[in-house]
């Protein structure tokens, strides 16, 4: 019985170590007009009440323009950077999650096109973290996220890590209708 007892102890903590997130490299996109502006406005004050509780090896990228959150993202896990937080709205979030797969928009060929359902991500180590900071945060309440803003980044090294499936949608672009744009969302850890 003490032999039964001491492995579910290691147990215990095997699953408590593989909770806790070793981050060795910290790439914060951060969306400054994300709650009407008041996320780049209030920036300074935010990284110093959470500095302490970051990783030494963390950097900082303002996103400026639509699909920065993309591009950046995919820049970065091609790099071989793997954790990858996202702080802003929902759009934020999302683009960021985009950025995970290489996705791109498929011709329609005489009304027919094929959808390659074999999605790969760039980098299949990647993680994402959600720091909701947006007007609405509709994805943080559905998801039940306990945390934002400031409280989620002090406790970032203690997020658990929650696979999710990834969910594709190719929608027709409605100016072009022969040009199609197709989004997902990937994996994140929760607070």
């Amino acid at each position: 019985m003490k032999n039964s007892k001491n492995k579910l102890s290691n147990l215990n903590k095997t699953v408590s170590n593989l909770n806790r997130i070793n981050i060795n490299d910290l790439n914060i996109l951060l969306n400054p007009n994300a709650q009407g502006g008041n996320t780049g406005k209030s920036w300074v004050e935010t990284y110093n009440k959470v500095k302490d509780f970051l990783p030494k090896a963390h950097r900082i990228i303002f996103t400026k323009k639509a699909n920065d959150g993309i591009l950046i993202t995919r820049k970065l896990l091609r790099k071989g950077y793997k954790n990858i937080v996202a702080i802003g709205g929902d759009g934020t979030i999302n683009e960021v999650a985009n950025g995970f797969f290489n996705i791109k928009s498929q011709n329609i060929d005489n009304g027919k096109f094929k959808i390659d359902s074999k999605l790969k991500p760039i980098n299949p180590k990647g993680i994402m973290y959600v720091i909701p900071s947006g007007s609405r945060n509709v994805l943080a309440r559905s998801l039940e996220l306990k945390h934002q803003g400031a409280e989620s980044l002090m406790r970032i090294r203690h997020m658990k890590r929650r696979k999710m499936d990834v969910i594709v949608a190719t929608i027709t672009d409605k100016e072009t209708p022969s040009l199609t744009h197709t989004k997902c969302s990937r994996n994140w850890c929760r607070s």
